[in-house]
């Protein structure tokens, strides 16, 4: 999923975004460096299983990782991922939050304005 919402979504990084960006070994250190506590929102759908997912972290209000997997773009997955993110920052205490989004990620900042 993150590869095809990366090949979609971040085209501003060229022939970077056509590949796989992370090994699963990347993958597994990426995880294991943002735990713990953290929250994992996942986004189902009856026919495709996964297809969208956000983490947060309760500790620092850091809201790590939004993907929505781009055939199911525009239907509010990401935008009830992200308040679902907020719900458990603010259930855990947090007054603030970020996510850190690139300046030329149309696809996410549209999410984000809404």
């Amino acid at each position: 999923m993150f590869d095809a919402a990366v090949r979609v979504s971040w085209s501003y990084l060229d022939d970077l975004a056509a590949r796989p960006m992370f090994t699963l070994k990347d993958w597994e250190q990426l995880v294991s460096d943002h735990q713990p506590p953290n929250a994992l929102l996942v986004a189902v759908d009856e026919t495709d299983g996964v297809v969208g997912y956000t983490a947060a972290h309760p500790e620092d209000g850091e809201m790590f990782l939004l993907f929505v997997h781009p055939a199911h773009a525009g239907r509010g997955i990401g935008r009830a991922l992200l308040d679902a993110a907020h719900d458990a920052l603010r259930a855990a205490g947090c007054t603030e939050a970020y996510l850190l989004v690139h300046e030329q990620n149309e696809r996410a900042l549209a999410v984000h304005r809404m």
